[in-house]
Protein backbone atom coordinates (compact mmCIF):
# COMPACT_ATOMS: atom_id res chain seq x y z
CA UNK A 1 0.00 0.00 0.00
CA UNK A 2 3.27 2.67 0.69
CA UNK A 3 4.48 1.80 -2.31
CA UNK A 4 1.52 2.41 -4.77
CA UNK A 5 1.20 5.70 -2.25
CA UNK A 6 4.79 6.97 -3.68
CA UNK A 7 4.22 6.14 -6.96
CA UNK A 8 1.00 8.03 -7.08
CA UNK A 9 2.86 11.01 -5.38
CA UNK A 10 5.72 10.69 -8.06
CA UNK A 11 3.45 10.99 -10.94
CA UNK A 12 1.73 13.69 -10.25
CA UNK A 13 5.02 15.72 -9.66
CA UNK A 14 5.97 14.81 -13.22
CA UNK A 15 2.56 16.26 -14.71
CA UNK A 16 3.28 20.24 -13.50
CA UNK A 17 3.86 22.34 -15.56
CA UNK A 18 5.48 25.41 -15.08
CA UNK A 19 4.54 28.33 -17.23
CA UNK A 20 7.13 30.13 -19.66
CA UNK A 21 7.95 33.54 -19.53
CA UNK A 22 6.03 35.98 -22.14
CA UNK A 23 7.04 39.25 -23.44
CA UNK A 24 4.54 42.07 -23.85
CA UNK A 25 4.52 46.09 -23.68
CA UNK A 26 2.35 48.60 -24.50
CA UNK A 27 2.68 52.34 -25.70
CA UNK A 28 1.33 55.57 -24.46
CA UNK A 29 2.46 58.67 -26.95
CA UNK A 30 1.02 61.48 -28.37
CA UNK A 31 1.25 62.44 -32.17
CA UNK A 32 3.77 60.89 -33.55
CA UNK A 33 6.21 63.97 -34.74
CA UNK A 34 9.87 63.99 -33.57
CA UNK A 35 10.59 64.97 -30.51
CA UNK A 36 8.74 62.28 -29.45
CA UNK A 37 8.16 61.23 -25.69
CA UNK A 38 7.01 57.40 -25.58
CA UNK A 39 5.78 55.36 -22.05
CA UNK A 40 6.22 51.86 -22.25
CA UNK A 41 4.31 49.87 -20.07
CA UNK A 42 5.40 46.44 -19.40
CA UNK A 43 2.54 43.54 -19.56
CA UNK A 44 4.72 40.08 -19.08
CA UNK A 45 3.55 37.55 -17.47
CA UNK A 46 5.67 34.66 -15.68
CA UNK A 47 8.88 37.14 -15.52
CA UNK A 48 11.07 38.66 -13.22
CA UNK A 49 13.67 40.59 -14.83
CA UNK A 50 14.00 42.74 -17.86
CA UNK A 51 15.77 43.91 -20.57
CA UNK A 52 14.90 46.78 -23.28
CA UNK A 53 16.90 47.62 -26.06
CA UNK A 54 16.42 51.31 -27.92
CA UNK A 55 18.83 52.75 -30.35
CA UNK A 56 21.81 51.94 -28.90
CA UNK A 57 20.91 51.73 -25.09
CA UNK A 58 20.08 48.43 -22.99
CA UNK A 59 18.41 49.24 -19.68
CA UNK A 60 17.35 47.06 -17.55
CA UNK A 61 13.90 48.55 -15.89
CA UNK A 62 10.02 47.09 -15.58
CA UNK A 63 8.93 50.52 -17.25
CA UNK A 64 9.97 53.06 -19.34
CA UNK A 65 9.96 56.52 -20.82
CA UNK A 66 12.08 57.33 -23.50
CA UNK A 67 12.48 60.29 -26.18
CA UNK A 68 13.08 59.70 -29.81
CA UNK A 69 14.98 63.25 -30.69
CA UNK A 70 14.99 62.41 -34.74
CA UNK A 71 12.80 60.99 -37.35
CA UNK A 72 12.84 57.52 -38.45
CA UNK A 73 11.82 54.20 -37.62
CA UNK A 74 12.94 52.98 -34.74
CA UNK A 75 12.54 49.39 -32.90
CA UNK A 76 11.26 48.73 -29.39
CA UNK A 77 12.51 44.92 -28.32
CA UNK A 78 12.07 43.83 -24.53
CA UNK A 79 13.23 40.78 -22.97
CA UNK A 80 11.35 39.45 -19.97
CA UNK A 81 13.66 36.80 -18.10
CA UNK A 82 11.52 33.89 -15.35
CA UNK A 83 13.78 32.97 -12.30
CA UNK A 84 15.28 30.03 -14.39
CA UNK A 85 16.52 32.38 -16.78
CA UNK A 86 13.98 31.39 -19.73
CA UNK A 87 13.26 34.17 -22.59
CA UNK A 88 10.79 35.45 -24.56
CA UNK A 89 11.41 38.47 -26.91
CA UNK A 90 8.92 40.88 -28.11
CA UNK A 91 9.58 43.62 -30.67
CA UNK A 92 7.61 46.47 -31.97
CA UNK A 93 8.71 49.79 -34.41
CA UNK A 94 7.57 53.07 -33.33
CA UNK A 95 7.81 55.42 -36.83
CA UNK A 96 8.23 59.03 -35.91
CA UNK A 97 7.42 61.90 -38.76
CA UNK A 98 9.57 65.09 -39.06
CA UNK A 99 7.08 67.60 -38.99
CA UNK A 100 3.29 68.74 -38.44
CA UNK A 101 2.87 68.65 -42.53
CA UNK A 102 2.48 65.38 -42.31
CA UNK A 103 -0.04 65.22 -39.24
CA UNK A 104 -2.58 63.52 -41.00
CA UNK A 105 -0.67 60.75 -41.58
CA UNK A 106 0.78 60.54 -38.10
CA UNK A 107 -2.76 60.33 -36.33
CA UNK A 108 -3.34 56.75 -38.43
CA UNK A 109 -3.58 53.98 -36.09
CA UNK A 110 -2.10 55.72 -33.15
CA UNK A 111 -3.99 55.26 -29.90
CA UNK A 112 -3.32 57.59 -27.04
CA UNK A 113 -3.43 55.04 -24.61
CA UNK A 114 -0.88 51.91 -23.11
CA UNK A 115 -1.88 49.96 -26.42
CA UNK A 116 -1.11 46.60 -27.48
CA UNK A 117 -2.41 44.48 -29.89
CA UNK A 118 -3.64 41.39 -27.12
CA UNK A 119 -6.17 44.19 -25.68
CA UNK A 120 -8.27 43.33 -28.01
CA UNK A 121 -8.82 40.11 -27.09
CA UNK A 122 -9.86 41.00 -23.20
CA UNK A 123 -13.39 41.21 -22.79
CA UNK A 124 -13.21 44.86 -20.91
CA UNK A 125 -11.28 47.41 -23.69
CA UNK A 126 -11.19 51.59 -23.66
CA UNK A 127 -8.79 52.87 -25.95
CA UNK A 128 -8.81 56.29 -27.79
CA UNK A 129 -7.50 57.28 -30.49
CA UNK A 130 -5.12 60.48 -30.93
CA UNK A 131 -6.69 62.34 -34.00
CA UNK A 132 -9.89 62.32 -36.16
CA UNK A 133 -10.74 63.88 -39.51
CA UNK A 134 -14.37 65.47 -38.71
CA UNK A 135 -16.84 65.54 -42.10
CA UNK A 136 -17.35 69.06 -43.15
CA UNK A 137 -20.74 68.35 -44.46
CA UNK A 138 -22.27 69.49 -41.41
CA UNK A 139 -23.15 68.48 -37.82
CA UNK A 140 -24.04 64.67 -36.97
CA UNK A 141 -25.73 62.72 -34.26
CA UNK A 142 -22.28 61.66 -33.12
CA UNK A 143 -23.37 58.04 -33.35
CA UNK A 144 -20.75 55.37 -35.33
CA UNK A 145 -20.57 51.61 -36.11
CA UNK A 146 -16.53 50.36 -35.48
CA UNK A 147 -16.27 49.20 -39.19
CA UNK A 148 -18.80 51.60 -40.61
CA UNK A 149 -17.26 54.63 -43.13
CA UNK A 150 -17.84 57.52 -40.22
CA UNK A 151 -15.34 55.66 -37.94
CA UNK A 152 -12.99 58.74 -38.48
CA UNK A 153 -15.22 61.27 -38.88
CA UNK A 154 -16.39 61.28 -34.76
CA UNK A 155 -13.33 61.27 -32.40
CA UNK A 156 -14.93 57.84 -30.08
CA UNK A 157 -13.07 54.82 -28.10
CA UNK A 158 -13.14 51.14 -29.07
CA UNK A 159 -14.68 49.54 -25.98
CA UNK A 160 -15.80 46.58 -24.67
CA UNK A 161 -17.70 45.90 -21.45
CA UNK A 162 -19.03 49.16 -20.52
CA UNK A 163 -21.52 49.75 -18.22
CA UNK A 164 -21.40 53.46 -17.33
CA UNK A 165 -19.58 56.06 -19.22
CA UNK A 166 -18.76 59.88 -19.88
CA UNK A 167 -16.85 61.87 -21.83
CA UNK A 168 -15.86 65.47 -22.00
CA UNK A 169 -14.44 67.36 -24.54
CA UNK A 170 -12.09 70.97 -24.01
CA UNK A 171 -11.25 73.31 -26.00
CA UNK A 172 -7.89 74.83 -25.10
CA UNK A 173 -8.85 77.31 -23.39
CA UNK A 174 -10.86 74.93 -21.08
CA UNK A 175 -13.98 75.84 -22.30
CA UNK A 176 -16.60 72.40 -22.42
CA UNK A 177 -17.51 71.99 -25.53
CA UNK A 178 -19.13 68.00 -25.90
CA UNK A 179 -20.38 65.70 -23.65
CA UNK A 180 -21.93 62.52 -23.60
CA UNK A 181 -22.82 59.69 -21.46
CA UNK A 182 -23.23 57.09 -24.29
CA UNK A 183 -20.08 55.17 -25.31
CA UNK A 184 -21.58 54.69 -28.58
CA UNK A 185 -21.88 58.32 -29.27
CA UNK A 186 -18.65 60.02 -30.08
CA UNK A 187 -17.92 63.82 -30.83
CA UNK A 188 -18.54 65.06 -34.57
CA UNK A 189 -16.21 67.56 -34.14
CA UNK A 190 -18.76 70.63 -34.10
CA UNK A 191 -19.49 73.14 -31.74
CA UNK A 192 -22.47 75.42 -31.44
CA UNK A 193 -23.35 73.95 -34.77
CA UNK A 194 -19.95 75.37 -36.24
CA UNK A 195 -17.44 73.01 -37.47
CA UNK A 196 -13.93 73.67 -34.51
CA UNK A 197 -10.94 74.97 -35.74
CA UNK A 198 -8.66 72.36 -36.91
CA UNK A 199 -6.01 71.90 -34.17
CA UNK A 200 -5.27 70.05 -30.06
CA UNK A 201 -8.45 69.28 -27.91
CA UNK A 202 -8.65 67.73 -24.71
CA UNK A 203 -10.69 64.77 -23.67
CA UNK A 204 -11.37 63.14 -20.18
CA UNK A 205 -13.46 59.98 -20.08
CA UNK A 206 -14.76 58.04 -16.98
CA UNK A 207 -16.93 55.06 -15.77
CA UNK A 208 -17.07 51.44 -14.93
CA UNK A 209 -16.89 47.89 -16.68
CA UNK A 210 -19.88 45.10 -16.39
CA UNK A 211 -16.86 43.57 -13.73
CA UNK A 212 -17.41 46.35 -11.87
CA UNK A 213 -13.80 47.77 -12.27
CA UNK A 214 -13.41 51.38 -13.26
CA UNK A 215 -11.57 53.06 -15.86
CA UNK A 216 -10.19 56.76 -16.47
CA UNK A 217 -8.63 58.38 -19.50
CA UNK A 218 -7.61 61.84 -20.22
CA UNK A 219 -5.16 63.13 -23.23
CA UNK A 220 -5.08 65.13 -26.04
CA UNK A 221 -6.57 64.86 -29.49
CA UNK A 222 -5.34 66.44 -32.54
CA UNK A 223 -8.35 67.57 -34.90
CA UNK A 224 -7.78 67.60 -38.63
CA UNK A 225 -9.11 69.09 -41.04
Amino acid sequence: MKLLLTTFIIILLSGTVFSQPKARFGIKQDINVSPLKVELKNRSKNALNYTWFIEDKEINTKDIEYTFSKAGNYKIILEAFDKDGNKSIKEKTVEILSSLDTEEKASKNKLNDYYDEDDFEKDYVMLFPNAFTPNKGGKSNGFYEESGPETNDIFHPTHAGVDVFNMKIYNRRGILIFETVDERIGWDGYYNSKLCPQGSYFFTAEGVFSNGMTFKKEGQILLLH
